[in-house]
């Protein structure tokens, strides 16, 4: 997270959509995202590629996504909610992920 600033914590109630300012790609078993509005690169893991899918095809709370995130891992549920959190919060940040719900099309 970026030092000195102070954002609105996320929560697992919360719903997360995908900025469309960003393209992704899956790049090796790591996922490639490409903000298009700074020209800034990310690279994220398996499991964090898969909640970007996941939030990217279908937006919904990230307590939705964890349920399926636990489906699809081997992982204790409260290292994947911690973990989500985390990786879900700079997100946010960085304005990858809006809090919300999706847009009709």
């Amino acid at each position: 997270m970026v030092s000195g600033q102070v954002t609105e914590m996320v929560k697992l109630d919360d719903t997360l959509v995908a900025s469309t300012d960003v393209v992704s790609r899956q790049v090796s078993g790591d996922f490639i995202l490409l903000d298009l509005e700074s020209g800034t690169y990310f690279g994220i893991n398996e499991v964090g590629g898969r909640l970007w899918e996941i939030l990217d095809r279908q937006g919904g709370t990230l307590n939705q996504a964890c349920k399926v995130l636990l489906e699809e891992f081997e992982v204790s549920a409260e290292q994947l909610h911690a973990d989500v959190l985390d990786l879900a919060s700079e997100m946010v940040e960085r304005g990858l992920l809006l809090q919300g719900e999706r847009a009709a099309p």
